[in-house]
């Protein structure tokens, strides 16, 4: 599911402009209710590596915010019950720190000139995106009957 995703990424982007989809992120989101966390997190590593290779200029950023944001994401599930609405709110919080930590990355390296409502309306429209990618793939799964541990 996360090489699915990591090829939606692309696919998406080329046709609506100005979004970052991110649905490579929402997958590693969805994939820790049913993966062990080691293999998660070495999912979440190489498909960072490939993420910045195919899609970034970076060679290892985004495989360390993945990393990162994965074990953030298997801590978060100790606390929080096993359904769609927690799902959706480990999914918002991941992707907001997400977009803002790599929004804050390219201003300090002054790619980017700081503007609030940029990151306001790129978070909103990820998080719109990666909501309904996230419903869909959770439905898809729950009627596949995948066991969420």
């Amino acid at each position: 599911m996360i090489l699915i995703s990591f090829f939606l990424d692309g696919l998406v982007s080329l046709y609506l402009d100005k979004l970052i989809p991110l649905f490579t992120l929402t997958s590693i989101v969805i994939s820790s209710y049913y993966k062990k966390e080691d293999r998660l997190l070495k999912e979440s590593l190489f498909i960072g590596i490939f993420y910045d290779i195919t899609y970034t200029n970076t060679v290892i950023l985004n495989s360390l915010i993945f990393f990162m944001l994965a074990i953030m994401v298997i801590n978060l599930n100790k606390y929080f019950n096993k359904n769609i609405s927690n799902l959706i709110f480990i999914n918002i919080l991941i992707l907001s720190i997400y977009l803002i930590s790599t929004y804050i990355l390219l201003v300090i390296y002054q790619y980017l000139k700081f503007n609030i409502l940029y990151l306001s309306y790129s978070i909103l429209k990820s998080i719109i995106t990666n909501t309904i990618y996230i419903i869909i793939i959770y439905l898809i799964l729950k009627y596949k009957k995948i066991k969420f541990t």
